[in-house]
């Protein structure tokens, strides 16, 4: 009897799929020789032409115009190899362009050249196989007999052993009354539109939300020519701050950082200080760092690991301590390249960008004839301009205010009580259904500064199910 084929699908055909799609490939091409019985196919389930780009690293528009939020020399997805995207880039210098910011198209080329050749050394042993199922997955349900069913819209059910949910960046769609508006952006590769209606242009625009895309929308505009005033609107008022590969050389994510001003001890001695007083205390100790070659995301990282503990202390509720937290959490994801952070100077000196406090939501925005009307409360009048974007990513694994995922797939998932929470956020690695995996996305790490976070959980992964098809029985 021939034995039978173990199907492994992938959900999501982004950075993170493919990336662990060449892991898994990589993997199984290493252990196939002791165990040549086996058989294995590897979907991916992904309505793009091409893998490996998702929604952020997408050829859109000038591809000279967004750039990585991280230098080269980080932007690695496999930890066995360091080297890999500048090694890409520049094969014959690679230490050259390693505190370079490249351009973000180039790292999903980098992601879908690694994928092929993954896919061409597995596919030499005649017994693993790839197959790219251009579709979007729909549903993903348990069958009694072990495995899953998947649904998509574009094919028949499909039948996996394991799945591993790797589903990516989502659209902020939340302001629904406004998606037919014209002057309504809220998708990235809507480039050539905002190029028609703004290039040149003098008009007042607003961008909701301060983090790394409201950055590429700036180089957009800024690239097109637009000479108006740009309004940014968030919620926390916090913007990006300068990522500086010379403040954050490698060899020191590994080095101890010990923090003057901001520890347990000085915090909890000043009951009655203020958030913007633990600021200053905060900046004091990033001008400290300098001397010890540690910049301003290693003084987060550690500031973040010195309170953490002191969240579950009572007196965390009554001081500045949770703002002061939160305050740091949100700072921490939102470093931006010396290149973006000099134009949010310059506008912000030639009084183009104007920072303001507030929410654009359903309540507070509404369409006009001349564009858009904005009610920012706080003292400030009824905001009046010409364009909208919208620059606000929910977090995929999120789940908002009622209860629901972020992710419809995820949504799902979670109705059927399968995934593992935290609180309101779901934990990538295996779930509650035996071969249910969640894979995780680029996130900070409170433990290693960059984008670190997701290789090691998403490279256990990949071993895990591995493992699971070469030394155990197959679930279908």
């Amino acid at each position: 009897m021939e034995n039978p084929t173990h199907k492994i699908t992938v959900v999501g055909g982004g950075a993170i799929g493919a990336s662990i799609a060449i892991q898994i490939l990589q993997g199984a091409a290493r252990t196939f020789p002791d165990y040549p019985d086996k058989k294995i196919s590897i979907d991916i389930i992904d309505p793009a032409n091409t893998l490996g780009h998702g929604i952020p690293y997408a050829r859109v528009g000038d591809d000279n115009i967004a750039t990585l939020n991280q230098p080269s020399s980080r932007m690695n997805f496999d930890g066995s190899d360091p080297n890999g995207f500048c090694n890409h880039l520049n094969p014959q210098d690679p230490d050259s362009i390693k505190n370079q910011f490249s351009r973000r198209a180039a790292y999903g080329v980098y992601v879908n050249d690694s994928l092929n050749t993954a896919i061409a050394q597995a596919e030499q042993t005649g017994a693993i196989s790839f197959n790219h199922i251009r579709a979007r997955a729909t549903d993903i349900f348990p069958v009694s007999m072990g495995g899953f069913r998947i649904n998509t819209d574009q094919t028949d059910t499909l039948q996996s052993s394991h799945v591993i949910v790797a589903d990516g960046h989502q659209y902020s769609d939340s302001l629904p009354h406004l998606t037919n508006s014209p002057n309504f952006f809220n998708r990235y590769h809507q480039i050539a539109a905002v190029t028609e209606s703004l290039r040149g242009s003098d008009q007042d625009i607003a961008i909701r939300g301060t983090s790394q895309s409201m950055v590429d929308w700036l180089r957009v505009l800024e690239h097109i020519g637009h000479t108006g005033k740009i309004y940014a609107v968030s919620r926390h008022g916090y913007m990006p701050w300068e990522f500086n590969p010379e403040d954050h050389p490698l060899e020191s994510d590994d080095v101890a950082l010990d923090l003057k001003f901001i520890n347990q001890h000085v915090i909890l001695s000043k009951p009655d200080i203020s958030v913007n007083a633990l600021i200053d205390l905060f900046e004091n100790d990033v001008e400290s760092a300098r001397h010890t070659n540690h910049g301003r995301g290693h003084v987060l990282t550690h500031s973040i690991k010195t309170l953490a503990p002191l969240l579950r202390d009572p007196r965390a509720e009554k001081t500045a301590i949770r703002p002061f937290f939160d305050f740091l959490a949100a700072a921490y994801g939102n470093p931006t390249p010396p290149e973006s952070a000099a134009l949010i100077r310059r506008l912000r000196e030639e009084g183009r960008l104007i920072h303001l406090k507030g929410s654009i939501d359903e309540t507070t925005t509404t369409a006009s004839r001349a564009g858009f009307r904005i009610s920012l409360g706080n003292g400030h009048d009824t905001l009046g301009v010409s364009a909208l974007f919208d620059s606000a990513v929910f977090a995929r694994t999120a789940l908002d205010r009622n209860g629901r995922a972020r992710s419809p797939l995820l949504d799902g998932l979670h109705k059927q009580e399968l995934l593992n929470v935290d609180g309101d956020m779901f934990v990538a690695g295996e779930q509650k259904q035996a071969g249910l995996y969640l894979g995780k996305g680029p996130q900070t790490s409170e433990l290693k500064w960059g984008i670190e976070s997701f290789r090691g959980e998403n490279s256990r992964i990949c071993k895990v199910v591995v493992d699971e098809i070469f030394f155990r029985p197959a679930h279908t």
